[in-house]
């Protein structure tokens, strides 16, 4: 399930950002414990949103600005 246009628009006020691009999809990318590529796509990024739907369709997630933590 991706987001709605106006969910975007909501980050984006939240963030004062622009949303460009889905930089890790867990639904196309490679999530396994042993070969995930969530870390070499994130590396180095700055201005990331975290977006986590559940099995509920519940959404929750952060927004982190600074490429420091990895």
């Amino acid at each position: 399930m991706g987001l709605t246009n106006d969910q975007i628009k909501q980050l984006e006020q939240w963030t004062y950002l622009r949303c460009k691009e889905i930089v890790f999809d867990s639904n196309e990318d490679d999530w396994s414990i042993e070969t995930s590529t969530f870390y070499d796509k994130i590396n180095g990024k700055c201005n990331l949103i975290f977006v986590i739907v559940d099995e509920d369709n519940e959404i929750f997630g952060f927004y982190f600005n600074d490429e420091t933590f990895l």
